[in-house]
C-alpha cells in the first residue's frame, strides 16, 4: 500500500512552519511505512518543513516530496497574515472544493499521483477539501488526524478518522444504533477509566451540592479554532456568550466562565477576541471568570461540582462525560452525534432530576466508549493504530467506527486498569 502523508504546505497562518508539530508526529509513521513489507510512504510538505526533515531525520530525506516550482510560487503569493482574511482562506481550503487554493492543491496532488508517487491512501492533519476531492474521485481511503477530545491530566491521545475531524468526523453522524449494546464494548465507565488518571474517579455531581445556586461551567474556545470557524452556530466566543449566558442566569444558575489557556499564548487577534468576549461579564452578577492560567489538574474538580457544562464543542465537554457529568454541546463535534446529549432548553428544565441525569449520561458515555474503542488512540500507539486503520479502510464499508468495532475495539489501548490482572 502506497501512503502519502500530506503536511499542509500553505502559508495561511503567519508563515510556513505552522504544521511543524504534525510533521514531527508523522516522521515515525513515515519511517515505519517504509520498513513494513508491502507498504511504502512519502511525505509531501513545503521547502521549510523539508529542510527540517533534512536536519533532524536525514535518512528520511529521500522520502520527502516538495511542490513543483509553479506551485511553490503560488503558495508564496497566497501567503497571508493570520487575521480574518487568513482565517477565511483557511476555512475555504478546508471546505470549498471550488476555492482557488483548493483547485491548486487538487492539481498538485493529481500531479504527484500521476508522475511522482502513485499513492493508494492519504494521511493528513485536520481537514482539506482538495485531499477529500482527490481521494473521493479515485476511491482512496484517507486518515484525518487531530488531538483527541481530552487534554492533560487525561492520557495524551489522537483522533484518527476516515472522513474528517471535529464536527466533520464520521462519529459526528453516528445513528441511533450507537446507543445499542455491542459485544466488542464493555461497561462505559470502565472505558473512561482507560484514559483517566488513576486518582480520578467519576463523580455524580449532585445538583446544588456545592451551594444554593446550581452552577454552569462555560469553557471558551480559541476564536480561530476550526471547531469555531466551521462547526458553531455562533460567529465567535462573544456571540456565544451573549446568546447563552442570559439564559443560564435567567434560569437561576451561577456561571463559571473558563478562559481558554491557549489564547494568552496565541496572542494577537485571538487574545483580543477572548478579552472582548469576557469584558462585559466581568462585573455581571452571578458570573465568575476563573483564573487564567489555571493548572490543568484543577479542571476535574470543577467538572465534578458543575451541574451542567455548556459550550460549543470544547474538549472540556467530552471530559465532563468521562467524569460522570452532564455536557451540553451547542455546536457539532466528533463526540456529539444527534441524540447523545440534551439540548440547552431541556437541560435547564430537568438538570436536577437524578433519573434524567442518569439517562443522558448513559447515552453520552456509550458514544464516548465507541470513540475510545475505535477512534481515539494513545499517542504512543500512533504508528500501529494508523497502519491498522489504513489497511481496514481499503474496504469502503469499514470506514466508520460503528462498522469497524469488531476489527478495532480496544486494540490500541492498554488493558482496562480495573479488570487487568
Amino acid at each position: 500500500m502506497k501512503v502519502l502523508i500530506h503536511v499542509e504546505p500553505h502559508g495561511l497562518r503567519d508563515g510556513f512552519a505552522e504544521f511543524e508539530a504534525p510533521l514531527r508526529r508523522f516522521l515515525p509513521v513515515l519511517e515505519a511505512l517504509n520498513r513494513r513489507p508491502g507498504w511504502e510512504g512519502r511525505l509531501l510538505c513545503n521547502p521549510l518543513m523539508a529542510d527540517l526533515v533534512l536536519a533532524e531525520a536525514p535518512h528520511l530525506w529521500p522520502l520527502v516530496l516538495q511542490p513543483d516550482p509553479d506551485t511553490r510560487r503560488a503558495l508564496q503569493r497566497d501567503a497571508i497574515a493570520w487575521d480574518a482574511a487568513g482565517q477565511s482562506a483557511w476555512t475555504a481550503l478546508m471546505q470549498d472544493p471550488e476555492a482557488p487554493l483548493t483547485r491548486a492543491y487538487v492539481a498538485l496532488l493529481e500531479l504527484v499521483r500521476a508522475e511522482r508517487f502513485a499513492f493508494d491512501a492519504v494521511v493528513l492533519w485536520g481537514d482539506n477539501a482538495a485531499v477529500r476531492a482527490v481521494c473521493t474521485r479515485a476511491g482512496l481511503p484517507r486518515a484525518h488526524l487531530e488531538l483527541a477530545s481530552f487534554r492533560a491530566p487525561f492520557a495524551p491521545a489522537l483522533l484518527i478518522d476516515p472522513e474528517g475531524v471535529n464536527g466533520g468526523a464520521s462519529t459526528a453522524r453516528l445513528g441511533a444504533d450507537a446507543f445499542q449494546p455491542h459485544p466488542a464494548l464493555g461497561a462505559p465507565d470502565r472505558a473512561a477509566a482507560r484514559v483517566r488518571p488513576p486518582a480520578l474517579r467519576p463523580a455524580p455531581s449532585p445538583p446544588a451540592a456545592h451551594g444554593p445556586a446550581p452552577v454552569a461551567l462555560v469553557p471558551l474556545q480559541l476564536s480561530d479554532d476550526a471547531n469555531v470557524l466551521l462547526y458553531s452556530p455562533y460567529s465567535g466566543p462573544e456571540a456565544m456568550l451573549d446568546a447563552v449566558l442570559p439564559r443560564l442566569l435567567g434560569a437561576g444558575f451561577a456561571v463559571d466562565l473558563k478562559p481558554h489557556p491557549g489564547a494568552r499564548i496565541r496572542g494577537g487577534e485571538v487574545w483580543d477576541t477572548q478579552t472582548r468576549a469576557l469584558a462585559r461579564w466581568r462585573t455581571a452578577p452571578g458570573v465568575t471568570i476563573l483564573p487564567d492560567p489555571e493548572p490543568a489538574e484543577a479542571l476535574p474538580a470543577r467538572l465534578a461540582t458543575a451541574d451542567l457544562v455548556v459550550g460549543l464543542n470544547s474538549s472540556v465537554l467530552f471530559e465532563t462525560t468521562l467524569l460522570g457529568g452532564i455536557a451540553v454541546p451547542l455546536g457539532a463535534a466528533c463526540f456529539a452525534p444527534p441524540g447523545a446529549h440534551p439540548d440547552l432548553d431541556e437541560a435547564l428544565e430537568a438538570y436536577a432530576d437524578p433519573a434524567w441525569r442518569a439517562a443522558w449520561h448513559a447515552r453520552a458515555a456509550g458514544v464516548a466508549e465507541i470513540l475510545l474503542a475505535t477512534a481515539f488512540v494513545p499517542e504512543e500507539a500512533l504508528v500501529p493504530a494508523l497502519l491498522r486503520r489504513l489497511a481496514l479502510w481499503r474496504d469502503p464499508g469499514a470506514r466508520g467506527p460503528r462498522a469497524a468495532l469488531d476489527a478495532l475495539a480496544w486494540q490500541d489501548w492498554p488493558d482496562d486498569p480495573e479488570t487487568a490482572p
